[in-house]
């Protein structure tokens, strides 16, 4: 008697769930246009079911500088890249931090 044998693979990781909204500061149309900018790369690197503070920590504009805070377990870094590139395009003359 044959046995079919059913190969196991491992799931590709899944972002942590995270119920906190993350920390925006800022001019809110600033804020509105990157965020909807952010959402888009996230939506085609993690699936448009993953809500905002599952891979975001924060935003902060202020006095030339964009500070934005991503998930600590993000270990997506061409999606760091991307959202660099994304600020660095939308807002000239600012310094641009990503962090995780």
């Amino acid at each position: 008697m044959l046995h079919r044998v059913i190969p196991i693979l491992p799931a590709p990781p899944a972002l942590p769930a995270c119920g906190a909204e993350p920390h925006l500061s800022g001019r809110p149309d600033q804020l509105t246009r990157l965020l909807a900018g952010l959402e888009r790369l996230a939506g085609a690197s993690f699936g448009s079911a993953q809500p905002r503070g599952a891979w975001l920590r924060g935003l902060d504009l202020a006095n030339g500088e964009a500070v934005l805070s991503l998930a600590p377990a993000l270990h997506r870094p061409g999606f760091a890249q991307a959202a660099f590139e994304l600020l660095k395009r939308e807002l000239s003359d600012t310094d641009i931090y990503v962090t995780a």
